[in-house]
């Protein structure tokens, strides 16, 4: 049941904080400091709680991932550089700030501004192991147990936040 609220809390955060894009590790040599490098290797992939969430080995070649997600203000300079549309929300005082992720962006609209900022979508075994933290077992980036100074959770669901507001939570 903790895992399957986990997992509720890792896809809420997935869907309502925007856009994460990767690159691959040698695409800009040294790394940008805005992305961390998740290193070549294997990772169990899966809760087991459920059976469309089995347990199984993954490997992964070395990627850059954003530390952080989207700003409203990045998504602004893709749409007045491409004509693209405003995402859903877009408008909406709560969550529209410059410095928040865009939200309300669907699949397509994320990877057109990953192709336009040289970069794609995570996979979907990408996204999880860098949501594992440095050694790909964790239920959080940072470890095992929940921390309200590393994620935006509990009474702050619905709103979000500066994309820098948790830097000792970010991916890797």
């Amino acid at each position: 049941m903790r895992s399957h609220a986990i997992t509720q809390l890792v896809v809420g955060l997935a869907i309502t904080t925007g856009i994460i894009s990767v690159a691959m590790a040698a695409d800009p040599p040294g790394g940008d400091k805005d992305m961390v490098l998740i290193p070549k290797g294997e990772f169990t992939m899966g809760s087991g709680e459920h059976s469309d969430e089995a347990k199984h080995q993954v490997v992964l070649d070395a990627y850059l991932i954003d530390k952080y997600e989207t700003s409203n203000a990045r998504y602004k300079e893709f749409m007045k550089a491409t004509s693209h549309p405003a995402p859903a929300y877009w408008d909406d005082p709560r969550l529209s700030k410059s410095n928040q992720p865009v939200v309300g962006v669907s699949w397509t609209d994320a990877n057109a501004f990953c192709k336009w900022d040289g970069k794609r979508l995570p996979t979907e075994a990408e996204w999880e192991r860098a949501a594992k933290g440095p050694d790909g077992d964790n239920h959080y980036p940072w470890g095992h147990k929940l921390d309200p100074k590393k994620a935006n959770y509990g009474q702050n669901m619905g709103r979000t936040m500066p994309v820098d507001s948790y830097p000792e939570g970010v991916s890797g």
